[in-house]
């Protein structure tokens, strides 16, 4: 766990964050980096199973349905690895994901379906209202649409991204560069439409089809980086830029290496259950286990009630599912544990803020906010203190909009702590709620 802190440490290293117009020229190649290049040409390339989706059912309707849920799962793997993308440029990582690990699918589906929306809206405007204001439509939305996708984003909510409120609350808060964001998303709208308008002209079909989906999904994908860095940059002038999460071990992908030993427990426990718990817990207590061992245990837990050593085990087992990176299976184990030990709280200071920062990016802020009060109570003199009351004051302004709340929250950090030199972090931040809701 000493190896897991320190490598969290070392990814926490600060960002050299340059001006949005500097760092336009990286922005815009962003999806040329071989990680997103290679993604975003296997999903081009998918595009052209419509004609082999058609031979295969043969029948029109079946045919058409079958398409449009091939469009639905590329379209949602597509939307999941931008909105990785959005994530990890808001914490620092400049560097295209691999994976869109920690990406829930609703995330996805969600960000899908506003885009869909929106599109509608402009199709339904100028079929029933001309084609004049139609485009006035088309480009307020094209105003409009990155608001509305960093809202969703951060507040999990479908609800709140249509609100014109959210809208402009969002704009206010990013201030003139968020007039840069919108221009440049309209750009790559507008490339979009011209390729295709011009690719199916001068291409064959089989060349058009996946070219033009290419320069769709390129342009989405750098969308979504450009919102991320114009959030790291309005981050980064409060003065706080959030850790990144711990990478997966290089190992992820091998055969489960304990499969020997859930293979002699599962025997085990067929006709001696409570031995076959020893010998888990055992091999657990020497050796750590991997993630089956671990679900074997609890599962066998379970089977037998025992509810205080499913408990303590909850406990450790956070710890590794975070270090795994692990994010949403961790905060789901997390959230059953708080409702059997509401004063739940990891045994390490270190380990607060990577749980903490995990519960909050899966919508999860009570329990983070819930986390970061029993951690003031049981790590009163750490130093650790101070970024976690920063995380929570953040988590009520930015995502419960509450800035009395999130002032009072920062006021709350004994004096002790404002010697130390991460308290000008803090100081940064007040200033800025100062700026938005003066206090009384």
């Amino acid at each position: 766990m000493n190896r897991v802190r320190s490598s969290l440490r070392d990814a926490a290293a600060p960002v050299s964050v340059k001006p949005f117009w500097q760092a336009l020229p990286g922005i815009i190649a962003y999806p040329l980096q071989p990680a997103a290049l290679g993604m975003l040409a296997l999903l081009a390339l998918l595009r052209l199973l419509d004609p082999l989706i058609g031979f295969i059912t043969n029948y029109m309707i079946f045919s058409t349905l079958a398409i449009a849920f091939v469009h639905f799962m590329i379209s949602m793997a597509l939307y999941r690895y931008a909105v990785q993308a959005l994530l990890n440029t808001s914490e620092g990582r400049l560097n295209a994901p691999e994976y869109s690990i920690g990406i829930e699918d609703h995330q996805a589906a969600d960000q899908l379906r506003l885009q869909v929306l929106f599109v509608l809206a402009s199709i339904l405007i100028a079929f029933f209202a001309g084609w004049k204001i139609g485009m006035l439509t088309a480009l307020v939305i094209a105003l409009i649409t990155p608001a509305a996708t960093i809202s969703l984003f951060m507040q999990r909510s479908l609800l709140l991204a249509l609100s014109p409120l959210t809208w402009f609350e969002a704009m206010r808060g990013l201030g003139s560069r968020y007039l840069a964001l919108a221009a440049l998303c309209l750009l790559y709208a507008l490339l979009q439409l011209a390729a295709l308008a011009v690719l199916p002209q001068v291409l064959p079909r089989w060349l058009a089809v996946p070219l033009f989906w290419f320069v769709c999904h390129y342009t989405i994908v750098a969308s979504f980086h450009a919102m991320g860095y114009v959030l790291l940059l309005d981050q980064s002038e409060r003065g706080y830029v959030a850790k990144p999460d711990v990478r997966l071990p290089d190992n992820r992908h091998l055969v489960d290496a304990d499969h020997e030993i859930q293979a002699e427990a599962e025997a085990l426990a067929k006709h001696d259950a409570a031995a076959a718990i020893r010998l888990l817990a055992s091999h657990i207590e020497r050796n750590g286990g991997t993630r089956g061992t671990h679900q074997r245990y609890r599962n066998l837990l379970i089977q037998a009630g025992d509810q205080q050593a499913l408990s303590q085990h909850s406990r450790r087992y956070i710890d590794v599912l975070m270090a795994q990176g692990a994010q949403t299976e961790a905060i789901r184990l997390f959230e059953a544990q708080l409702s059997q030990e509401p004063d739940y709280c990891p045994s390490q200071p270190e380990d607060v803020r990577p749980l903490v920062t995990a519960a909050a990016k899966l919508g999860r802020n009570g329990q983070a906010l819930q986390l970061i009060r029993t951690s003031m109570l049981r790590f009163p003199r750490h130093s650790e203190l101070i970024g976690n009351v920063l995380l929570g004051a953040r988590i009520l302004a930015e995502k419960h909009g509450d800035m009395a709340a999130a002032r009072a929250l920062l006021l709350e950090i004994p004096d002790r702590h404002h010697s130390h030199a991460d308290y000008s972090a803090v100081q940064t931040y007040l200033e800025f709620l100062q700026r938005q809701q003066p206090a009384p």
